[in-house]
């Protein structure tokens, strides 16, 4: 089971054990409206708010769990404009604190009731696109067969070259159905199995996939965001 990401108050942060703390653990504190990044080098004073200590760390050892400012600012999803370079960098930075965070959340996506698409265009312009270009992918399912004794449809995906990635929505055609899917491997390729309840034509079939990105992809794709919305 993966651990969740949202928490209630303060005292819950507090009490997040040490094997679930790294320096790439981030978690958002309701109570706060927050989102907190754990730095395991801090030894800032603990004020309950910008900077809290786990519960089994003395106030002269370092670890501390530190509020992600840009990160907070945009829970709303509607703050700054696009053009706003600085808060847009900011927003980046707080974007490669959390690609761990990603890597684990995005296996909460496969029971969303809303289609990818819609997701990403509910956030700031920018944002969108750079979590466009890191995370979505788009591919038609082939080799569908269909099982009468058991009304399932089985179709593949082809091979990828890494396992960063997950289907999390299948389409026949614009709707949106149901589906259990198995992932294979051949080496270093990997490639899912999806099954859905009735029958269907890899003609109609659309997957979604989202993937986890490298470090170095988070940069480039944001530069090149950041361009296309007025840099120089």
């Amino acid at each position: 089971m993966r651990e969740g990401y949202s928490l209630n108050s303060l005292a819950d942060l507090r009490a997040i054990p040490p094997e679930q703390r790294t320096a790439k653990s981030a978690r958002r504190v309701a109570s706060k409206n927050a989102w907190y990044g754990f730095n395991p080098l801090s030894t800032a004073e603990d004020d309950n708010d910008l900077a809290v200590a786990p519960d089994d760390i003395a106030d002269d050892e370092p670890g501390r769990w530190e509020m992600m400012i840009s990160a907070t600012r945009g829970d709303g999803g509607g703050g700054g404009g696009d053009g706003d370079l600085s808060d847009l960098l900011d927003r980046v930075v707080a974007l490669e604190n959390q690609t761990s965070y990603l890597s684990d959340e995005i296996f909460n996506l496969t029971n969303t009731g809303s289609r990818l698409d819609d997701l990403v265009n509910g956030l700031p312009g920018a944002i969108a696109q750079i979590l466009a270009a890191l995370l979505f992918e788009e591919g038609v399912l082939f080799d569908a067969s269909y099982d009468s004794g058991t009304n399932e449809t089985t179709a593949y995906t082809n091979y990828l070259d890494s396992d960063r990635w997950v289907v999390v929505e299948v389409r026949d055609g614009n709707v949106t159905r149901p589906f259990e899917v198995v992932y294979e491997s051949s080496g270093s390729w990997i490639r899912a199995k999806v099954v859905l309840s009735g029958d269907y034509s890899s003609a109609t079939l659309r997957a979604f996939i989202v993937r986890v990105p490298y470090e170095y992809e988070i940069a480039a794709i944001a530069e090149d965001a950041i361009q296309d919305i007025g840099g120089s």
